[in-house]
């Protein structure tokens, strides 16, 4: 039997189960090291072939162990362990941590943030995903199907490997002994869904002179809906948080103009749609409609990805030796929300009836007058002389948007539901060369080069088009569209003018809405079955809304985000020839040379050097201040692309001082140049064995974490939930940012006694 626990730092009393399966030993896995394999990669030390016995607290996790807990992937692995917590994976856009992230995995060791856990394959480092506003290396496109072990360093680790490795390290490590081929599939049947599925085919052996090893993964998982599941979309009474909206589609609106009191009520059609909409709660003296926006999400998206791994071998003379890898990772998967979102910033004076801070339904708009005669004296119109409307409809930027419970039909799926893309590539190679010098010593000589693409698409709402079309300017061919052609116009003769010469209207009201989006049920107040002011229900006339004006102000746009990491290192390590009571002193000296580059690019409408302000839409000189671009919702941003430089030195001695008894000294010395200061990080560790069966150890020493350059120069825009609703914000970098530091202690003891083996480490 094996069994591993750990007590963890956030928790120093809690004894825990390390893994949900049994944790390899260490010395097994040794033992079954692949044959021909130059070294075995040993986390914790720097030092060639140090042998398991070094004191880092090291966890290690085999292939074995992996496929008899039935071949997890690597995510949910990282989610079994103890000593890792709140890692990103599934359905998330409503976290800021994880947004435009969708289909990657983290982890996230001793909860400190994924970008504060360092992750290495085969003992070099990944580019991480800039896709949020923390780097983190996305797990999901590395090669879990070459895999020979994880091994988790659960301590602080700069002195090693210099930053990100404030929580500790996962050096992921591949398969070297493979003959012939390996194959494995696996399906996973999931209720209302069409499941999980996995497939890999790998081979290894020998080539003349090269060892080889060639693999390939493929995963898919399906997507599994929100209303697929009966807990996560309850009635607006039973969960009033659960996704309901007070500023959607049937939204809130003023129907007695600026002078009338500004009092926001419910649209009259909003409870006739049924599920997902609810008019408030009873006794409450709030008369407004909450729609819900979370059962356009999933709880799964669909994913496709696959990777490709690479691995080569093969001796340079009698003293080196060669190894070259490479990987490629394809991720795509898809952002389901919502149809459209709530605009946040209101229309600007370019376009009709904006610049008030609200948007403005006129009184002659044709679904004003539709909506007020359909609801009659419930609806609380202004009325004038004639019955017609006598003051316009407002709606205040997060009381209403203009689709969601009817779905957006730019969408054509089975909710309307806004799908927008999102895939990532991943590369990355290496090549190592290792040189015997003669006795113990060694030269490791080695150049990374790895890249992470992410590009995803957002879809939001160009305010100041959006305005035009409830003013009856709406449309790609509108003749008055621009200001000018507007100016010094009067109320009755814009109202001449408005759904003419190309110009059309959109009806922000429930009237527009043919059916539920959800359940398919007809909506009796449709426009589209008439109207009992006898207005036309021709599409664009201003009852029901037509694919060309709805896509006139609401599109989607790309994002791109790619990350390129180069590392180059030079390592001697050896015996020292000093030998102490318990044998031979060994180090290790080395110098890392890293450059880290970030770019981001916004394409059209989320491009603030396109449009920085709402009114660019319609008028290319229009100014602002600040400039808030002209979407209303998902916020915008202008192209930035920035690097850093980093060098770095590095030692580490191993003395055994006794028999039984090992110290290990680190120490680090990182140059982040003038946009991130300098580093130095010592580390001491202990390792004693008390018995042949009983081994404590021990630590203390600083580690830190350096700024990634687009926390220095550049500025990133997240969703943040504020004030009842999600806002755009902008996280402004800081150029003068140092490294992160942190001081780290660990204790642990080891038991090993016929096939028992436990371990506890704080």
């Amino acid at each position: 039997m094996h069994a591993g626990y750990l007590v963890t730092a956030g928790s120093p009393l809690a004894l825990v189960a390390a893994l949900a399966g049994n944790p390899a030993a260490a010395q097994d896995l040794a033992a079954n090291a692949a044959d021909g394999a130059a070294t075995i990669i040993v986390t914790g030390t720097l030092i060639r072939d140090a042998g398991r016995d070094a004191p880092a607290p090291v966890e290690v996790i085999s292939a074995e162990e992996i496929a008899r807990q039935g071949s997890p992937s690597i995510l949910d692995l990282t989610r079994r362990l103890a000593v890792s917590s709140g890692v990103l994976g599934d359905s998330s856009q409503f976290d800021g941590r994880s947004q435009f992230a969708e289909g990657s995995a983290s982890i996230n060791l001793r909860g400190l943030g994924p970008q504060r856990t360092l992750v290495l394959l085969n003992g070099r480092r990944l580019a991480p995903s800039g896709s949020s506003s923390q780097p983190y290396v996305d797990l999901n496109l590395l090669p879990a199907d070459a895999l020979e072990r994880i091994e988790i360093l659960k301590d602080g680790a700069a002195a090693t490997y210099g930053s990100d490795a404030i929580a500790g390290v996962v050096n992921i490590i591949t398969r070297t002994g493979q003959q012939g081929f390996q194959g494995s599939a696996a399906y996973r049947h999931i209720d209302a869904s069409d499941g999980d599925w996995n497939g890999a085919l790998s081979w290894g052996g020998t080539l003349g002179p090269v060892r080889l090893l060639v693999s390939g993964g493929y995963q898919r998982r399906h997507e599994l809906q929100i209303p697929d599941r009966d807990w996560a979309l309850r009635p607006y009474p039973e969960n009033p948080q659960g996704g309901y909206s007070g500023g959607g589609n049937p939204g809130n609106f003023d129907f007695n103009g600026p002078e009338g009191g500004m009092a926001f009520s419910a649209d009259q059609g909003c409870e006739a749609l049924g599920l997902g909409a609810f008019r408030s709660l009873p006794g409450s003296s709030a008369d407004l409609c909450f729609t819900n926006f979370v059962a356009f999400t999933n709880i799964v998206e669909p994913e496709e990805r696959f990777q490709l791994f690479a691995d080569a071998e093969f001796e340079l003379g009698e003293r080196a030796r060669v190894r070259l890898t490479g990987l490629y990772g394809r991720l795509e998967t898809e952002l389901n929300t919502s149809p459209s979102f709530l605009p946040t910033i209101a229309p600007s004076s370019a376009a009709a009836f904006g610049g008030g801070g609200l948007f403005v339904i006129p009184d002659y708009a044709p679904a004003l007058a539709d909506y007020c005669a359909r609801f009659g004296a419930a609806a609380d119109c202004a009325e004038g002389a004639d019955g017609a409307p006598a003051a316009p409809a407002l709606a205040f930027p997060v009381r209403f948007r203009p689709m969601l419970l009817g779905g957006n039909p730019l969408f054509d799926n089975d909710r309307n539901t806004a799908r927008l893309p999102r895939d990532a590539d991943s590369y990355r190679a290496t090549a190592e060369l290792s040189v015997e010098l003669g006795g113990t010593l060694s030269l490791d000589a080695s150049a990374t080069y790895g890249e992470y693409d992410r590009r995803f698409f957002v879809s939001d709402n160009f305010v100041d088009p959006l305005q035009n079309a409830l003013a009856g300017f709406g449309g790609p061919d509108c003749t008055y569209a621009a200001p000018a052609t507007r100016a010094g116009l009067s109320n009755a003769q814009l109202a001449a003018i408005a759904g003419t010469q190309g110009c059309s209207y959109f009806n922000p009201f429930s009237t527009a809405i043919p059916a539920n989006a959800l359940t398919g049920a007809a909506n009796p107040n449709f426009a589209g079955n008439g109207s009992p002011a006898g207005l036309s229900t021709a599409p664009g006339a201003g009852l029901v809304n037509d694919l060309a004006t709805i896509g006139h102000f609401n599109n989607i746009w790309g994002r791109v985000a790619n990350t390129q990491a180069w590392v180059g290192e030079l390592v001697l390590s050896g015996g020292s020839g000093i030998v102490l009571p318990g044998g031979e002193a060994s180090f290790a000296l080395g110098a890392q040379y890293r450059r880290d580059r970030y770019e981001r690019r916004y394409e059209g409408g989320n491009n603030l050097d396109l449009f920085p302000c709402p009114g660019s839409v319609l008028d290319p000189s229009a100014t602002c201040s600040p400039e808030t671009g002209a979407l209303g919702f998902i916020g915008s941003n202008r192209d930035v692309a920035v690097a850093s430089d980093v060098g770095a030195v590095f030692g580490e001695v191993q003395l055994p001082v006794a028999d039984g008894v090992l110290a290990q000294l680190s120490a680090r010395y990182e140059d982040y140049g003038a946009q991130g200061g300098t580093s130095f990080d010592p580390q001491v560790r202990l390792r004693v064995e008390l018995t042949d069966w009983l081994t404590l150890r021990g630590g203390v020493g600083t580690t830190f974490r350096g700024p990634p350059p687009q926390n220095t120069l550049s500025d990133l825009v997240v969703l943040t939930f504020i004030g009842g609703a999600f806002r755009a914000i902008d996280v402004r970098a800081n150029p003068d940012l140092k490294p992160e530091s942190a001081t780290t202690y660990d204790a642990g003891l080891s038991v090993e006694r016929g096939g028992f083996r436990a371990g506890v480490d704080y």
